[in-house]
């Protein structure tokens, strides 16, 4: 996601699922919910974010405040990962 205008952390920001788009080039629908056989990774510029400043859902993507700015055009990039063992 490229956010059009700055993103003032002064309060929570949330971002919905449908500004991000998916691994074909669509708006994603949803973000995918892996439970405890997954996790997300938040880049902003290219940047690994702490996971303490943000939460996500299936519907959104919040930021909690911090005072920062974001700038209008910066990277939010929102990894997701699941995995699965298996036995052979």
């Amino acid at each position: 996601m490229l956010p059009p205008a700055d993103l003032v952390l002064t309060e929570e920001r949330r971002l919905g699922a449908g500004s991000f788009m998916d691994d074909r080039g669509e708006p994603a629908e949803r973000f995918p919910d892996f439970g405890e056989s997954g996790y997300y990774n938040l880049f902003v510029n290219g940047v690994l974010q702490e996971g303490a400043l943000y939460r996500v859902s299936p519907e959104a993507l919040t930021i909690v405040p911090t005072g920062q700015t974001i700038g209008a055009g910066t990277p939010i990039v929102l990894e997701s990962v699941g995995f699965a063992a298996s036995v052979r």
